[in-house]
């Protein structure tokens, strides 16, 4: 079964109580959520004839979630997903999201997800924008 990673901060005990009482209210079973959105996933991939999926990586929690939705998809049988790639910035180094996480890399190294940096290619258009701009 999908298991987050242990670097996911947990939340104060109010706010874990606060979501138990919404999911009760709401019948939401988590479990059951993500095996529908993995399906989902996988069926758009597949009604669109795709293979790879190119994610943003910033290190804070909607990328890292759906990263760890992308790859519990590719981990169900018959999926489509042959290869997930991370695109981002300093992401081989260190990213700082609204999660804190510092160890992006090393999520996506477990996970075996290659690292695209794209540091240089940003830097390179701001300096050409700023040379335009500038004159």
């Amino acid at each position: 079964m999908f298991k987050p990673h242990n670097n996911v901060i947990n939340a104060p005990l109010e706010i874990q109580e606060e979501l138990v009482k919404i999911r009760q209210q709401r019948a939401f079973i988590p479990s059951r959520y993500l095996e529908i959105k993995a399906r989902l996933i996988n069926q758009y991939f597949n009604q669109n004839n795709l293979s790879h999926a190119v994610i943003g990586i910033s290190g804070g929690i909607d990328s890292v979630t759906c990263l760890y939705l992308l790859r519990y998809a590719q981990s169900l049988p018959n999926s489509p997903i042959k290869d997930i790639v991370a695109v981002g910035f300093v992401v081989t180094d260190h990213v700082y999201g609204t999660t804190g996480n510092s160890n992006i890399k090393n999520i996506l190294n477990e996970m075996d997800i290659k690292i695209v940096n794209i540091n240089n290619t940003v830097g390179s258009i701001i300096n050409t924008i700023s040379s335009i701009t500038n004159n």
